[in-house]
């Protein structure tokens, strides 16, 4: 085999791979065998989703990241039908609906938190170049918020802790330590 699979994430808020059988099932089989896997966005989604991300309350990016969790392969389409039914056969008698789609949901969520990682990233080199902008400081604060929240949710504690001190320290610096949001 190639060994590397590509999954184009577009729409990034409800991406077409993630609802067609052949490409579910793909990429719960890359996992198995321990092929590489890649995910893409084209540029305008990545910065759609970023624009969603910073616009977003942390209740919000949950529903968001929680959204992108729902695939069902059983609820995936096929253009042939003969197809579709033999996917969903060899899943049915193989590993069973729930634990590939547990499987897929569990990428699909490390994918989003990877684009926040990376978004993040982005801020944080930003944030260096330009110490005078408040409100950048206050985005990037919100973001490192959501990503140590998503990262406890994970059972990802040293990271998530990190981000969410980063987060802290940035209001602090901003909004002063007596601030109700810092206190």
């Amino acid at each position: 085999g190639i060994g590397h699979v590509l999954a184009m994430m577009t729409p990034w808020s409800k991406p077409k791979y993630l609802t067609r059988v052949w490409c579910v099932f793909e990429l719960y089989t890359a996992h198995q065998y321990k092929c590489e896997i890649t995910i893409v966005m084209p540029p305008e989604q990545k910065r759609a989703l970023e624009r969603d991300i910073l616009a977003a309350s942390s209740k919000r990016i949950d529903t968001m990241y929680n959204a992108l969790g729902r695939t069902k392969i059983e609820e995936a389409e096929a253009s042939v039908v003969e197809d579709r039914v033999n996917i969903l056969k060899m899943v049915t008698h193989g590993v069973g609906y729930r634990a590939l789609n547990n499987k897929v949901n569990e990428l699909i969520r490390l994918w989003v938190l990877d684009s926040m990682r990376d978004m993040i990233e982005a801020k944080k080199k930003k944030k260096c170049e330009n110490t005078d902008d408040n409100r950048g400081k206050v985005s990037y604060a919100a973001i490192s918020y959501d990503i140590g929240y998503l990262l406890q949710k994970h059972d990802k504690y040293d990271e998530s802790l990190e981000m969410l001190n980063n987060a802290l320290d940035i209001q602090k610096t901003v909004l002063g330590e007596h601030h109700k949001d810092t206190a």
